[in-house]
């Protein structure tokens, strides 16, 4: 039996009695009463898990999982630490889960994800994880592969599951925030998508930077006058309301907030990302809210 490399980390307590449960089936053994069980953790993991409980024979079980990562698959960085992406290893798993019926769930075990499908822009959020991002946003050859809260040790993401609405930040538990969205009545004849995104906050203390991070692969950057490219040494700090990426998608601020843009290598890590933008929050705001937009002929 296949191992998948899954028995480390803060999975351990799903994966190992399920392994143990699969070995003493194989060996005839009587066997201890286990309920299937998953949380919102890393693509790549779901499908491994869902291989398992088919492995287990838990068929229904396994095609229930399967169809929520089916649906899924269009954001691999979703629910991902930034160590553990692999753009390759998803695609094998996506592609082994495959083999499995989809079976719709029941509502009450649908995963912690609300999706967004617009004519340009399409949208995971969550506000459940560790040490991950609040959701994965694409609009055409733009993706928005994580965003969430970040301090200036580059420390990033969020933990734990929703509360009524609010999430804890990973670095301070004492900093907690609520992500709204909302998605713009436009008239037939307006040519664009927009998706306004809204945060509150609370526990934000003056002595330490906060910001909202995006980790953006594209292949351009404009803000203010400059054009930005990945791999340059190139980056922009000062107060701006928006920032452009290959005219597909634009991100405009409620309020001119002092922004970040540093290129990255775009390969083998951040998400594979070629941008991060760096918005930071003034303690005093309690509520700050993005728009996304992406212009449906461009």
């Amino acid at each position: 039996m296949e191992l998948w490399n899954l028995q480390a980390g803060c999975e351990a307590g799903v994966y190992r009695p399920l392994l143990a449960y699969i070995r003493l089936k194989q060996m005839g053994a009587r066997l201890p009463p286990y309920i299937p069980k998953y949380g919102e953790i890393a693509l790549h993991k779901l499908c491994r898990l869902a291989c398992l409980y088919q492995e287990a024979g838990w068929v229904e079980e396994a095609g229930k999982l399967a169809f929520q990562v089916l649906k899924l698959e269009s954001f691999p960085t979703l629910w991902c630490r930034e160590r553990e992406f692999s753009q390759s290893n998803v695609q094998k798993c996506l592609q082994r889960i495959r083999c499995i019926q989809p079976i719709c769930p029941a509502p009450s075990d649908f995963l912690d994800v609300t999706l967004i499908n617009l004519p340009t822009i399409q949208a995971a959020l969550t506000l459940s994880g560790n040490e991950v991002g609040l959701g994965v946003i694409r609009s055409k050859d733009v993706e928005v592969c994580a965003f969430g809260p970040q301090n200036s040790a580059l420390s990033f993401g969020i933990q734990g599951s929703g509360v009524s609405g609010w999430t804890q930040s990973f670095f301070d538990p004492e900093i907690w925030l609520s992500m709204k969205h909302q998605i713009d009545c436009l008239p037939s004849d307006i040519d664009h998508d927009a998706l306004k995104i809204t945060f509150s906050l609370v526990g934000l203390r003056p002595q330490e930077p906060f910001y909202i991070a995006f980790y953006i692969r594209a292949n351009q950057c404009e803000v203010g006058n400059a054009i930005i490219v990945p791999r340059s040494l190139e980056k922009f700090k000062a107060h701006t309301q928006k920032i452009s990426f290959q005219n597909q998608l634009v991100v405009a601020l409620e309020h001119p907030l002092l922004t970040q843009v540093i290129p990255l290598a775009g390969k083998g890590c951040f998400w594979d990302s070629t941008f991060l933008i760096l918005c930071e929050i003034h303690p005093c705001l309690s509520q700050v809210f993005f728009v996304f937009q992406s212009l449906r002929n461009s």
